[in-house]
Protein backbone atom coordinates (compact mmCIF):
# COMPACT_ATOMS: atom_id res chain seq x y z
CA UNK A 1 0.00 0.00 0.00
CA UNK A 2 1.67 3.14 -1.21
CA UNK A 3 1.95 5.94 1.27
CA UNK A 4 0.87 3.96 4.34
CA UNK A 5 3.29 3.71 7.22
CA UNK A 6 1.88 0.34 8.11
CA UNK A 7 -1.05 -1.74 7.02
CA UNK A 8 -4.25 -1.93 9.02
CA UNK A 9 -4.50 -4.44 11.84
CA UNK A 10 -7.06 -6.64 10.15
CA UNK A 11 -6.67 -9.28 12.84
CA UNK A 12 -8.44 -6.95 15.28
CA UNK A 13 -11.60 -7.20 13.18
CA UNK A 14 -14.16 -9.99 13.57
CA UNK A 15 -13.54 -12.84 11.11
CA UNK A 16 -16.25 -11.88 8.61
CA UNK A 17 -14.99 -8.30 8.57
CA UNK A 18 -11.37 -9.44 8.15
CA UNK A 19 -12.33 -11.14 4.90
CA UNK A 20 -14.32 -8.09 3.77
CA UNK A 21 -11.41 -5.75 4.56
CA UNK A 22 -8.88 -7.95 2.76
CA UNK A 23 -11.14 -8.09 -0.29
CA UNK A 24 -11.49 -4.30 -0.23
CA UNK A 25 -7.75 -3.77 -0.03
CA UNK A 26 -7.03 -6.33 -2.71
CA UNK A 27 -9.58 -4.82 -5.07
CA UNK A 28 -8.30 -1.23 -5.05
CA UNK A 29 -6.13 -0.12 -2.13
CA UNK A 30 -5.64 3.45 -3.41
CA UNK A 31 -9.32 4.17 -4.08
CA UNK A 32 -10.80 6.71 -1.60
CA UNK A 33 -14.10 4.81 -1.55
CA UNK A 34 -12.29 1.63 -0.57
CA UNK A 35 -10.30 3.52 2.05
CA UNK A 36 -13.48 4.99 3.51
CA UNK A 37 -15.13 1.57 3.74
CA UNK A 38 -12.02 0.22 5.43
CA UNK A 39 -12.09 3.12 7.90
CA UNK A 40 -15.73 2.33 8.66
CA UNK A 41 -14.81 -1.28 9.39
CA UNK A 42 -11.81 -0.33 11.53
CA UNK A 43 -13.76 2.34 13.43
CA UNK A 44 -15.37 -0.45 15.45
CA UNK A 45 -12.08 -1.90 16.67
CA UNK A 46 -9.15 0.49 16.11
CA UNK A 47 -9.85 4.22 16.20
CA UNK A 48 -6.27 5.26 15.43
CA UNK A 49 -6.10 3.08 12.34
CA UNK A 50 -9.57 4.17 11.21
CA UNK A 51 -8.46 7.79 11.59
CA UNK A 52 -5.41 7.17 9.39
CA UNK A 53 -7.62 5.83 6.59
CA UNK A 54 -10.14 8.68 6.92
CA UNK A 55 -7.29 11.18 6.75
CA UNK A 56 -6.08 9.53 3.53
CA UNK A 57 -9.56 9.91 2.07
CA UNK A 58 -9.75 13.56 3.11
CA UNK A 59 -6.31 14.25 1.64
CA UNK A 60 -7.58 12.96 -1.71
CA UNK A 61 -11.16 14.24 -1.39
CA UNK A 62 -11.43 17.18 1.04
CA UNK A 63 -15.08 17.63 0.06
CA UNK A 64 -16.13 14.10 1.06
CA UNK A 65 -18.96 14.70 3.57
CA UNK A 66 -19.11 11.04 4.65
CA UNK A 67 -15.40 11.08 5.52
CA UNK A 68 -15.87 14.25 7.59
CA UNK A 69 -18.82 12.63 9.38
CA UNK A 70 -16.79 9.50 10.12
CA UNK A 71 -13.89 11.65 11.34
CA UNK A 72 -16.31 13.42 13.69
CA UNK A 73 -17.46 10.07 15.05
CA UNK A 74 -13.90 8.83 15.50
CA UNK A 75 -12.71 12.04 17.18
CA UNK A 76 -15.75 12.03 19.45
CA UNK A 77 -15.07 8.48 20.61
CA UNK A 78 -11.40 9.34 21.12
CA UNK A 79 -12.42 12.37 23.21
CA UNK A 80 -14.63 10.21 25.41
CA UNK A 81 -11.71 7.86 26.09
CA UNK A 82 -9.09 10.60 26.60
CA UNK A 83 -8.30 12.73 29.59
CA UNK A 84 -5.65 15.34 28.80
CA UNK A 85 -6.48 15.74 25.12
CA UNK A 86 -10.27 15.38 25.44
CA UNK A 87 -11.06 19.05 24.73
CA UNK A 88 -8.87 19.19 21.65
CA UNK A 89 -10.37 15.94 20.31
CA UNK A 90 -13.91 17.13 21.06
CA UNK A 91 -13.30 20.35 19.14
CA UNK A 92 -11.93 18.33 16.21
CA UNK A 93 -15.03 16.13 16.36
CA UNK A 94 -17.30 19.17 16.26
CA UNK A 95 -15.39 20.70 13.34
CA UNK A 96 -15.65 17.46 11.36
CA UNK A 97 -19.41 17.16 11.99
CA UNK A 98 -19.87 20.82 11.03
CA UNK A 99 -17.96 20.26 7.79
CA UNK A 100 -20.11 17.23 6.94
CA UNK A 101 -23.27 19.31 7.50
CA UNK A 102 -21.82 22.18 5.48
CA UNK A 103 -21.07 19.83 2.56
CA UNK A 104 -24.39 17.95 2.72
CA UNK A 105 -26.86 20.12 4.68
CA UNK A 106 -29.88 17.92 3.98
CA UNK A 107 -28.38 14.62 5.07
CA UNK A 108 -30.23 13.61 8.24
CA UNK A 109 -27.40 11.48 9.62
CA UNK A 110 -24.91 14.34 9.45
CA UNK A 111 -27.34 16.69 11.20
CA UNK A 112 -27.95 14.00 13.84
CA UNK A 113 -24.22 13.62 14.40
CA UNK A 114 -23.81 17.35 15.03
CA UNK A 115 -26.92 17.48 17.23
CA UNK A 116 -25.67 14.53 19.27
CA UNK A 117 -22.34 16.27 19.67
CA UNK A 118 -24.04 19.39 21.03
CA UNK A 119 -26.18 17.33 23.41
CA UNK A 120 -23.28 15.23 24.74
CA UNK A 121 -20.35 17.64 24.87
CA UNK A 122 -19.90 20.10 27.71
CA UNK A 123 -20.01 23.76 26.72
CA UNK A 124 -16.25 24.13 27.27
CA UNK A 125 -15.77 21.57 24.47
CA UNK A 126 -18.26 23.27 22.15
CA UNK A 127 -21.54 21.63 23.18
CA UNK A 128 -24.46 24.04 22.94
CA UNK A 129 -28.12 23.19 23.58
CA UNK A 130 -29.32 26.31 21.74
CA UNK A 131 -27.36 25.26 18.66
CA UNK A 132 -28.78 21.74 19.01
CA UNK A 133 -32.26 23.29 18.99
CA UNK A 134 -31.57 25.17 15.74
CA UNK A 135 -30.19 22.01 14.15
CA UNK A 136 -33.19 19.97 15.33
CA UNK A 137 -35.43 22.46 13.55
CA UNK A 138 -33.44 21.93 10.37
CA UNK A 139 -33.62 18.17 10.85
CA UNK A 140 -37.41 18.30 11.11
CA UNK A 141 -37.45 19.83 7.62
CA UNK A 142 -35.31 16.94 6.33
CA UNK A 143 -36.84 14.04 8.30
CA UNK A 144 -39.83 14.68 10.57
CA UNK A 145 -39.37 11.51 12.63
CA UNK A 146 -35.66 12.03 13.27
CA UNK A 147 -36.29 15.71 13.94
CA UNK A 148 -38.91 14.84 16.56
CA UNK A 149 -36.50 12.40 18.20
CA UNK A 150 -33.78 15.05 18.30
CA UNK A 151 -36.21 17.60 19.74
CA UNK A 152 -37.27 15.11 22.42
CA UNK A 153 -33.62 14.35 23.32
CA UNK A 154 -33.00 18.09 23.56
CA UNK A 155 -35.97 18.56 25.90
CA UNK A 156 -34.65 15.68 28.00
CA UNK A 157 -31.18 17.25 28.11
CA UNK A 158 -32.85 20.37 29.48
CA UNK A 159 -34.59 18.26 32.12
CA UNK A 160 -38.05 18.60 30.56
CA UNK A 161 -39.32 15.05 30.12
CA UNK A 162 -42.93 16.23 29.78
CA UNK A 163 -42.05 18.27 26.68
CA UNK A 164 -40.11 15.31 25.27
CA UNK A 165 -43.19 13.12 25.71
CA UNK A 166 -45.45 15.77 24.15
CA UNK A 167 -43.17 16.09 21.11
CA UNK A 168 -43.11 12.33 20.60
CA UNK A 169 -46.88 11.99 21.07
CA UNK A 170 -47.54 14.67 18.43
CA UNK A 171 -45.02 13.09 16.05
CA UNK A 172 -46.60 9.69 16.69
CA UNK A 173 -50.01 11.05 15.67
CA UNK A 174 -48.50 12.24 12.37
CA UNK A 175 -46.50 9.01 11.89
CA UNK A 176 -48.56 6.28 13.61
CA UNK A 177 -46.60 3.43 12.00
CA UNK A 178 -43.20 4.59 13.23
CA UNK A 179 -41.86 2.01 15.69
CA UNK A 180 -38.92 4.22 16.65
CA UNK A 181 -41.27 6.97 17.83
CA UNK A 182 -43.38 4.52 19.84
CA UNK A 183 -40.29 2.92 21.36
CA UNK A 184 -38.75 6.24 22.39
CA UNK A 185 -42.08 7.48 23.73
CA UNK A 186 -42.18 4.37 25.91
CA UNK A 187 -38.66 5.05 27.16
CA UNK A 188 -39.49 8.64 28.08
CA UNK A 189 -42.72 7.60 29.81
CA UNK A 190 -40.79 5.01 31.77
CA UNK A 191 -38.26 7.66 32.74
CA UNK A 192 -41.05 9.94 33.94
CA UNK A 193 -42.43 7.16 36.16
CA UNK A 194 -39.01 6.67 37.76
Amino acid sequence: MAGAAKGPDLMALPLEQQAEARALLDSSPDDPGTQLMLAQLLERTDLKEAERWVDRVLAAQPGNAEAHYLRGTIKGRQAQAASLSALRLARQSKAAFEKAVELAPTTARYLQGLINFHLAAPSIAGGDLDEAELLAGRLIDVDEVEGALATARLASARGDIETAIDVLERAGEMHPKSPVLAFNLGLFRQQQQD
